[in-house]
């Protein structure tokens, strides 16, 4: 039998330790409420006291309850995009903004709360609303409409589809259809 230092200096070559690797169900919680903020199972697999992305998913194929939390969480994180984009498109700034020697950005009004010496301190010097600060915007909303899009295609996609099944019963259809049937033109080459 191998002694408690043995086990951890042959973990330490193997690369092996420090990670999670054993399921629980706070494990898995704290895995959905990440997810819920918006972060990606890559992300969350980067994070030190997380469990690797691999097995993140392994979990999710071998425990149903993580599967059915992972799925509700995704859903919840989609609905957040969503409320992102409004948020984004609601709080373009108007008119002047200010950029400060760091490079970020501030309004007038965020401007007219800082005394004189805050002011002078952040190098704040005024630009107009660029154009750069305006398609940054645009790519941030497309991108989470995208995502969402992607995530749940039937609720968030720009298709909609309808497949009429019977299986060997005809389909009952309620209401009127209209056929036109359209016959192909003949080519004049004959």
């Amino acid at each position: 039998m191998a002694k408690k230092g043995e086990v951890a200096i042959a973990a330490e070559k193997t690369g092996a330790g420090g990670r999670p690797s054993d399921y629980t169900l706070e494990l898995a919680e704290a895995i959905c409420e990440l997810i819920i903020k918006g972060m990606s199972v890559r992300k969350i697999g980067d994070l030190e006291a997380m469990p690797c992305e691999d097995t993140i998913y392994t979990w999710l194929s071998k425990h149903s309850e993580f599967s059915e939390k992972y799925t509700e969480a995704c859903q919840h994180r989609t609905n957040r995009y969503l409320e992102e984009c409004v948020d984004l498109a609601d709080t373009m700034p108007d008119g002047i903004m200010f950029i400060a020697g760091n490079g970020n950005l501030y309004t007038r009004d965020e401007v007219l709360q800082l005394n004189a010496q805050e002011r002078a301190m952040a190098g704040l010097m005024p630009i107009g609303l660029s154009n750069e600060l305006i398609n940054k915007r645009k790519l941030q909303i497309d991108t989470r409409l995208k995502a969402a899009a992607r995530m749940h295609p039937r609720r968030w996609g720009d298709k909609s589809t309808m497949a009429l099944e019977g299986g060997d019963k005809p389909v009952a259809v309620n209401g009127e259809f209209k056929v036109i049937l359209v016959r192909p033109k003949e080519s004049s080459d004959e």
